[in-house]
């Protein structure tokens, strides 16, 4: 958070804010236990990822990386360029144009 461009000093506080009662054993899981990949890549329905390039909570190449071991009789990956993790209000125009344009018409078909 200290090093990206989409965080600023009111984010960080409320970050560190929660961190000892919230969000610490959450933190605890994700950094110790967590592996998307427990839960298998295999799914029976659409996936789309929407990823704001400058992600820095959800590493863009991490889930990239991931993206490519999924099996799914649809999935589509989005880059949105001048977003971070919140890409729907970071790039809204580029998220709305990739929900509108692009998945809307797969999911209506």
């Amino acid at each position: 958070m200290l090093y990206s461009p989409y965080y600023g000093l009111r984010d960080l506080r409320s970050f560190t804010a929660g961190l000892g009662h919230y969000q610490e054993p959450l933190l605890r899981y994700l950094y110790d236990e967590y592996d998307i990949r427990n839960f298998g890549a295999e799914y029976q329905i659409p996936v789309f990822y929407i990823m704001g390039v400058n992600d820095y909570q959800t590493p863009y190449p991490l889930a990239k990386e991931f993206f490519g071991e999924i099996s799914a009789p649809v999935k589509m990956f989005f880059s949105i360029p001048d977003a971070g993790h919140m890409t729907m209000t970071d790039n809204k125009n580029a998220f709305n144009r990739v929900l509108i344009e692009e998945i809307r018409p797969v999911i209506t078909d």
